[in-house]
């Protein structure tokens, strides 16, 4: 066979070898939910990437066979053919290196040569090419390596037979359910890294970390305790109650007796309208209008009371103590509120969200250090700490750096926004601190933080951390207010700015 001919079927091999690191890479690459979406769309190439990865340790035998197949046919063809085609440019050597030398130099080359056509054109770049688009990559491959593994199914399956027996010898089982699943900390890290790259605004990821959190907050985090509930009372007349009605505009009311301890049932106001007392003129007789009560305990997690609510159509329901005392009462408004906030009726008063209000003077840092991100914090908290006693240094750490493991707190732009819930906080605090230098926080842009804001509030206040989160951020991203920060002198200066800042954007 001419020596031009091996080379260029050594060409082909290498082709046919990127081919399948391609395809490798492809399956190996793209996520379950993409391909669904895929299939969704529509697609005979789609119906064949699922059915790969639904089979990818099939597939992934039958990648491996065509990659070894044409890497040996690459150095058994193509290397003594470029040797040879190399040795007659090798011949006017000194005499004193014989022809052996110049026969031993000209297979080094074509070694060289192969090898390094082999791993860049058929190793790195097909794998770079899947790793960035795998999706594409995923398309183009599927028919033919489908076509491939039908092909060379009957050696396959005699080859996976075997690999699956050494593997039972050497003590591994197959992959439960759960290593091919995410957990709560992988689908979080997922989420941040979304976020960071552009692909999720802040006010969904925040929405996510909501709807994560929520599966461990208990009845007791949102409650409204026992002295704030407002309820009516059998034993006391109609005009009372009435006025308790006008004071607190609700529609439902618990319906007790000569106390809260009594708790006859539940009272909604559009019975109370609707009954016949009201249409007659006269005071209505409310202990026949109550609808059943539920109770719950201080612990039960409120995703299992909210489906119990939701299955007895019920919207309100006290909560007890151990003891069986009256402590506290919640709604399904509450229970939505841990997700998307507060949410505010007609007849309540917005709740203030000016920065200016909650910010700590002595907490504010114009000067921080070059120092790692654990080092920053700490140096805020303890500020923040120091001027607000009813802070705790331990309690803050352990909930803002347990999320920043998660979420990175650097949002780009040169600003990064730590944050976190405590349980017993009475008002929100914010600390916030600046670097000249800037800071690697590992920022999405890969510039470096500037402007650090350490924000707390109560995780009884979903809404108002929401609020203050999405007005921080919200500043942030205003170039004037950045740039006027980095220049301010003092940090009364930028207490002046922020109050300046937080009044033109409510």
């Amino acid at each position: 066979m001419p020596d031009w001919l091996q080379v260029a079927i050594a060409g082909v091999l290498l082709l046919l070898n990127s081919f399948f690191v391609l395809a490798e890479f492809a399956i190996i690459k793209i996520r379950p939910s993409r391909v669904e979406e895929l299939v969704r769309h529509g697609g005979l190439n789609a119906s064949l990437v699922k059915h790969i990865t639904s089979n990818v340790d099939a597939y992934l035998a039958t990648i491996q066979l065509g990659i070894t197949m044409a890497s040996l046919g690459i150095g058994w063809l193509g290397e003594p053919a470029i040797a040879r085609l190399i040795e007659p440019h090798l011949l006017d050597l000194p005499a004193a290196w014989g022809k052996t030398a110049s026969y031993s130099l000209s297979f080094g080359i074509a070694f060289v040569l192969i090898t390094l056509m082999h791993v860049v054109l058929g190793e790195n770049v097909p794998k770079l090419i899947a790793i960035r688009r795998p999706t594409r990559a995923s398309l183009l491959t599927a028919a033919p390596l489908h076509l491939f593994h039908k092909t060379f199914y009957l050696p396959m399956v005699m080859l996976n037979g075997m690999a699956g027996l050494v593997l039972r010898l050497t003590g591994f089982k197959t992959p439960d359910a759960a290593e091919s699943t995410h957990s709560d900390e992988e689908l979080k890290i997922l989420l941040s890294h979304s976020q960071e790259s552009g692909a999720l605004p802040l006010s969904r990821l925040l929405l996510f970390e909501n709807l994560f959190d929520f599966g461990y907050t208990q009845v007791k985090d949102v409650m409204h305790k026992a002295p704030e509930i407002a309820w009516l009372s059998s034993a006391k007349p109609w005009a009372e109650n009435l006025a308790t009605v006008r004071a607190r505009k609700f529609s439902r009311y618990p319906l007790c007796g000569a106390d809260l301890s009594d708790v006859k049932g539940i009272v909604h106001f559009k019975h109370v309208w609707l009954s016949e007392g009201c249409s007659a003129g006269t005071d209505p007789d409310i202990a026949k209008l109550v609808q059943p009560v539920f109770f719950f305990a201080e612990e039960t997690p409120l995703e299992r009371a909210m489906l119990e609510l939701r299955q007895k159509r019920g919207h309100m329901a006290l909560v007890r103590d151990k003891a069986g005392k009256v402590t506290g009462l919640f709604t399904l408004e509450d229970v939505l509120e841990e997700l998307v906030g507060e949410i505010q009726d007609e007849f309540e008063a917005p709740t203030p969200s000016l920065l200016s209000d909650i910010i700590v003077p002595q907490a504010v840092d114009p000067h921080l250090p070059q120092a790692p991100k654990s080092e920053i914090l700490k140096r805020l908290l303890t500020a923040l700490t120091g001027a607000r006693t009813d802070i705790s240094f331990v309690e803050a750490w352990d909930i803002v750096w347990r999320r920043e493991q998660t979420f990175n707190s650097a949002l780009g732009s040169g600003i990064a926004i730590f944050h976190g819930r405590l349980p017993n906080l009475p008002r929100p605090a914010l600390a916030l601190g600046r670097s000249h230098h800037g800071l690697d926080f590992g920022a999405p842009d890969k510039k470096p933080v500037h402007l650090v804001f350490l924000l707390l509030t109560s995780i009884k206040e979903p809404g108002i951390h929401l609020r203050l989160l999405s007005r921080v951020a919200s500043l942030s991203s205003d170039d004037t207010f950045r740039r006027n920060l980095l220049h301010a002198r003092t940090p009364g200066d930028i207490l002046d700015i922020l109050q300046a800042f937080s009044h033109s954007t409510t």
